[in-house]
């Protein structure tokens, strides 16, 4: 059986690197050696980071990165007396004045990669609407998956670099099967069939992913792969509204509005925050409920409400995001400065674990409001393994790390301007020939 590789890594490296890389144009990209931010190199950026070191004065993440010039990771005493042998016309073995280009292969070809698989998927596809296969497997149970939130998280990586039509490609996939699911119109499931998701049955419907049970002689389905849930509802409620942001339109906001009020009206209990959502087969009347709160799915539902708070102003959702928020805050324990992961079907909290996602998803979703909790972030923190992973939760018995949760981290770090760890986080997602890990193993 081949490794099992979920396109995960490679679309969220995207997402990460290209904000980084590409400050708006050729022309006014960053210059390694710039690490004041005016444009040249001169003594000026050697003072700034003389300063920096010294802890008197703090670059911004992007001078730090325009500071770094031996790209070790850190800002040292090293790297201001490299561009002062460059100023002195000396021979220095490091691109100075030159456009910075932090992580700029590694981005290139996963977007690269990316775009190669939804062409692909299109061309086999005839023109029905499509969604990206998450998995590289011979695995029959994930080898036809395309899942909701992985495509997400595709789209606005093709949003972030710019690219309208490939993004357009999946949101549209959105749309058609929130208004064609086979039980009822209005929901989105986790997963979906890969490739096209089209179905003629007399009423054009969309293909969930399943296998074939040669010895059964039936076809079979997941029945999580086949549920909704609120936190893959979000994310994908997430890219539409992104889209429309980005391009100032309103083209995907009825979509976007239509499954967040499926949340509402089917997540909602008369407490604080969303339940996690349904399993199983409801067109079969065959339902299981899912009671747990999960901490990462309100927050993915507070982002979501937020959003649509902002581009609605329907106080619907504006409470619909302060019920979210107070779940996650009551997820806090002080004591032990950690957000838990959520409750039990009982409504108790489940202190089972300390997961990484509840600290990381926090602190970048809940920007103001995060300042009580920054303990959480030593939670985090302490969790990082030896070779810069990140593992999902503290009780990390097999020493492997998360690719998917590293990369969510280092997008944390850069947000909360901590340049070594971001950069000692990203280094851990690539070999040196630019390859993506994989759940935390080389590919």
């Amino acid at each position: 059986m081949k490794i099992v590789i979920r396109l995960l890594s490679v679309i969220l490296t995207i997402c990460l690197f290209i904000p980084v890389v590409n400050v708006s144009s050729a022309e006014t990209q960053r210059l390694l050696g710039d690490a004041n931010n005016d444009g040249i190199v001169t003594i000026s950026d050697v003072t700034a980071l003389q300063r920096h070191i010294a802890q008197s004065e703090t670059l911004d993440f992007e001078s730090q990165a325009a500071g770094d010039v031996d790209a070790s990771g850190n800002l040292n005493i090293t790297d201001a007396t490299t561009i002062q042998r460059f100023l002195a016309e000396m021979d220095v073995a490091y691109q100075i004045n030159e456009p910075l280009s932090l992580y700029e292969k590694e981005s290139s070809a996963a977007l690269s990669a990316l775009k190669n698989r939804l062409a692909q998927t299109k061309a086999a596809a005839g023109g029905k609407p499509v969604l990206i296969c998450s998995y590289d497997t011979d695995d029959i149970h994930l080898s036809n998956s395309a899942y909701t939130y992985d495509n997400a998280l595709a789209a606005m990586a093709f949003i972030s670099a710019g690219d309208k039509d490939d993004a357009e490609t999946i949101l549209d996939a959105f749309v058609y099967v929130t208004e064609h699911d086979r039980y009822k119109p209005g929901r989105i499931r986790n997963a979906y069939a890969a490739d096209t998701v089209y179905y003629y049955n007399g009423g054009d419907s969309v293909k969930l992913p399943g296998w074939w049970n040669a010895s059964a002689g039936r076809w079979e389905e997941d029945q999580t792969q086949v549920g909704c849930n609120t936190g893959n509802t979000s994310y994908a409620a997430l890219a539409l509204l992104q889209y429309d942001k980005a391009y100032g339109s309103d083209k995907y906001l009825t979509t976007a509005k239509t499954l967040m009020d499926w949340v509402l009206d089917e997540c909602s209990d008369s407490t604080d925050g969303f339940a996690s959502g349904f399993e199983r087969w409801p067109e079969n009347g065959d339902v299981a409920v899912l009671k747990y709160k999960s901490t990462e799915n309100n927050i993915d539902a507070y982002a979501a409400f937020k959003q649509l708070y902002a581009v609605t102003g329907e106080q619907k959702y504006r409470d619909a995001a302060d019920s979210a928020l107070r779940f996650i805050k009551s997820m806090y324990d002080s004591d032990r400065g950690l957000f838990y992961v959520g409750t039990l079907d009982d409504g108790s909290t489940n202190k089972s674990i300390a997961a990484l996602d509840a600290q990381v998803w926090s602190a970048m979703a809940l920007g103001d409001e995060f300042a009580p909790y920054t303990a959480a972030l030593d939670v985090a923190d302490g969790m990082k393994l030896p070779d810069g992973g990140y593992p999902f939760y503290t009780a990390n018995a097999n020493g492997g790390w998360w690719a998917e949760g590293t990369a969510f981290t280092a997008l944390m770090l850069r947000e909360r301007n901590q340049y070594e760890k971001n950069i000692a986080a990203m280094n851990a997602l690539y070999r040196p020939d630019g390859l993506v890990c994989s759940g935390g193993k080389r590919i």
